[in-house]
């Protein structure tokens, strides 16, 4: 595996089911500790107030409705957006948000900047239309890993601060977000 100027690692895991999507897990080389760094595909640039180190990860059960996450796609850049519902997939539930995307956008990471530091949601995979209005879904960050069996390196708590007026508002719920399905009218597509 590459990406760098330097090859990094091999892909120890590859999942591949024709329609329902593509994902891989890469095992580092030896002396390599992998960490995730959020930064727009299109300009550049990190969450604001950020380096786009990410210094921890936001648990499912954090994440309720009405929570304001941000997305990084290759094709729409970074857009932010407010946790609406949860839809089944696979087995399990991606969470869907408000946030802007586009075909070409999966795979991109879904983010949020907080008093508890820049943390990884989950990870963009598609979207659903419901009641007239498209929004982008991801799979959470928890049900990533555990699907896996893996686990995530974070950078070291030590990070920049954020202006206040960088940080991304608490939410105002503590409940999940409700469920929607086929039955209810969402139609799902891939991104």
């Amino acid at each position: 595996m590459s990406g760098t100027a330097v090859p990094f690692g091999t892909m120890a895991y590859r999942k591949f089911n024709g329609t329902e999507g593509d994902s891989g897990l890469i095992r580092p080389d030896a002396g390599v500790t992998m960490y995730q760094i959020v930064v727009d595909p299109r300009t550049g640039q990190t969450p604001p107030g950020t380096n786009g180190r990410v210094t921890g990860k936001m648990p499912n059960y954090e994440q309720t409705n009405g929570t304001l996450v941000g997305k990084m796609g290759i094709t729409t850049g970074r857009t932010e957006g407010t946790i609406q519902y949860r839809y089944p997939r696979n087995g399990v539930y991606v969470y869907c948000a408000t946030y802007a995307r586009a075909g070409g956008d999966s795979g991109g990471p879904v983010w949020r900047n907080d008093s508890q530091g820049l943390r990884a949601v989950g990870m963009h995979v598609g979207s659903i239309v419901y009641n007239g209005a498209t929004l982008g879904c991801y799979y959470p960050i928890d049900t990533l890993l555990s699907q896996w069996g893996a686990s995530m390196n974070f950078f070291p708590s030590a990070r920049m601060q954020a202006p206040s007026g960088d940080l991304m508002p608490p939410s105002e719920s503590t409940d999940f977000p409700p469920i929607v399905t086929d039955a209810d009218g969402a139609v799902w597509s891939n991104d």
